[in-house]
């Protein structure tokens, strides 16, 4: 999609009266219109500020957006929405009608299949999940039990510490007790191991850290918490998809599109002032969201690239291929979210994620090798959805982990090779040997889209690797300790990627935002302000 030319404009295309402006007090610039930037800016537009969304594309959504071929649709960027009441508190903060999207339950929530016939639904609900488990597995169900008891715990204290800023390492090591009670600190794989022997459960319980980018034998067990997170919360679709989410948090706001911040404008003092834009514009303001990027706010305040200090102890996450298939009929036996692995799991991982342990033999360099065996996530959203494709049809995004860019080089691949594999995949899932005939529409989104769209360093998939050394204080602080008025929000931000991790982030930081406002007497507390503070707060 081609780039509109810069214009102040609301997300649906009119032009604000400036007769309607509120007398200035505060004036913010977000940077970047991803979930996170759109999420902060309704709060704090919310609180009585005066916001400019700043996006260098010419949509709002960030890498939540939507790709359209014909009468084919694909949501491009996050698929499975987890804690609906913290979209519709995100909503309420901003003053916008919670019951403006509606969301559609889709359970089960995913369905994972091996290449060796096992098969596993992932519902909602503890209780029914171990239902699923004992038909298949029956000797694993008190060992599956005895970890989600383990897990629990480490779920409550995930969304304790996502409202929470760390402003120093003390505020981190704190933490470390409580986590070493509860084995958070051990690799999640290890504490799976402890309590599942079958490697299809294994696999099943230990997975979901790669929804952010993280390997499940390398991230802290406390990410484990994911697994109850999802048995309680369940899984959701929006009418429309993630893109009508987009839309209903832009439509109220104020967006320049095709707006690229080339420097983040500083006082003698140190502290934020202004944005510039390619191009020579120039927008003042007392505070900057930085919602792009978690490397490229170096560049626009004039930094060196390269990552110093702490950050090089947090790595950019892997990166991915996305495909995008259109078929001419509905595949069967896919669920809505379908995960798929093709053979043992951690060499794969390994490989996708540039492990050290997984480089080559010396004997073996100079050479490209192929991948190990894929697993794959594919969204098939027809199943709640018809409208995404033509009428019996199918519309198909497929994600394929792979290494970022910076470790290419090191774990040489072919997208052609990948793309056999992944069709070969459908085809064993589906059933149909001729499912190649009704392909009808075929796009890939490759790790150079990711660094050139989004201007993502490496072409990461998911800002930072969630490590023990990728969280936390470890992550872009809210609220930057180093340059006065700047703040962070999004995937590269505390607590991390997802969409209810983006969201807990704005919350977060919105509020620390106003409250350094208010201290600087450029916000009130009354009227909507003290609203969305209270709605913040919660």
């Amino acid at each position: 999609m081609g780039s509109s030319a810069v214009g102040r404009r609301s997300a649906s295309g009119e032009r604000p009266s400036p007769r309607a402006r509120a007398p200035r007090r505060a004036r913010v610039v977000v940077v970047g219109a991803g979930l996170g930037g759109l999420a902060v800016a309704l709060r704090l537009q919310s609180a009585g500020c005066e916001v400019t969304v700043v996006e260098r594309l010419d949509r709002p959504g960030g890498r939540a957006g939507v790709a359209r071929a014909g009468a084919y649709r694909w949501d491009t960027g996050p698929t499975l929405v987890t804690m609906p009441e913290l979209v519709r508190e995100t909503l309420a903060a901003g003053g916008v009608d919670p019951d403006a999207l509606g969301m559609l339950p889709v359970d089960p929530i995913y369905t994972i299949e091996w290449a060796d016939g096992a098969r596993l639904s992932f519902p909602r609900g503890r209780e029914n999940l171990l239902a699923e488990v004992e038909r298949s597995w029956p000797a694993e169900v008190a060992g599956v039990a005895r970890l989600l008891d383990k897990l629990e715990p480490l779920y409550r204290l995930l969304l304790e510490v996502a409202d929470r800023p760390f402003a120093s390492v003390f505020d981190q090591l704190a933490l470390v007790p409580r986590l070493a009670r509860h084995a958070g600190l051990v690799p999640l794989w290890s504490l799976v191991a402890k309590h599942v022997r079958d490697r299809h459960l294994r696999d099943a319980l230990a997975f979901h850290p790669l929804f952010i980018g993280g390997d499940p034998f390398r991230v802290p067990a406390v990410y484990g918490g994911l697994v109850p997170l999802q048995l309680e919360s369940g899984g959701w679709y929006p009418d429309g998809g993630v893109w009508s989410l987009v839309g209903t948090l832009a439509a109220p706001l104020e967006i320049e599109f095709g707006a690229r911040c080339a420097r983040i404008v500083r006082a003698s003092s140190g502290a934020v002032r202004a944005v510039e834009l390619d191009g020579g514009g120039r927008i003042a303001c007392d505070a900057v969201v930085w919602n792009g990027d978690p490397y490229a706010v170096e560049r626009a305040l004039g930094r060196r690239r390269e990552r110093r200090g702490r950050s090089r102890l947090a790595r950019p996450s892997m990166s991915c291929l996305l495909f995008y298939f259109g078929f001419a009929r509905r595949l069967p036996r896919l669920a809505h979210h379908h995960l798929w692995v093709g053979g043992e799991l951690r060499p794969f991982v390994s490989w996708a994620t540039a492990r050290q342990s997984a480089r080559r033999p010396r004997s073996d360099r100079g050479r490209r090798r192929p991948s190990p065996a894929i697993a794959m996530y594919v969204h098939a959203p027809a199943r709640s959805d018809p409208s995404v494709a033509p009428p019996g049809g199918d519309a198909l995004a497929v994600l394929v982990p792979v290494p970022n860019l910076g470790a290419a080089a090191r774990f040489g691949y072919s997208i052609g090779e990948l793309r056999e594999q992944v069709l070969a995949a459908l085809e064993r899932i589906s059933g149909l040997s001729d499912l190649r005939e009704w392909l009808e529409v075929e796009e890939v989104f490759t790790p150079f889209d990711f660094r050139d769209r989004y201007d993502a360093y490496a072409g990461n998939a998911f800002a930072l690797e969630p490590t023990l050394f990728g969280s936390g204080w470890f992550r872009r602080h809210n609220r930057d300790r180093r340059v006065p008025g700047l703040y962070h929000v999004g995937a590269g931000a505390h607590p991390g990627a997802g969409i209810p991790g983006v969201l807990l982030g704005a919350r977060l930081t919105a509020r620390l935002l106003t409250a350094d406002l208010r201290q600087r007497g450029l916000l009130g507390p009354t009227g909507a302000g003290k609203n969305a503070a209270e709605g913040a707060r919660r």
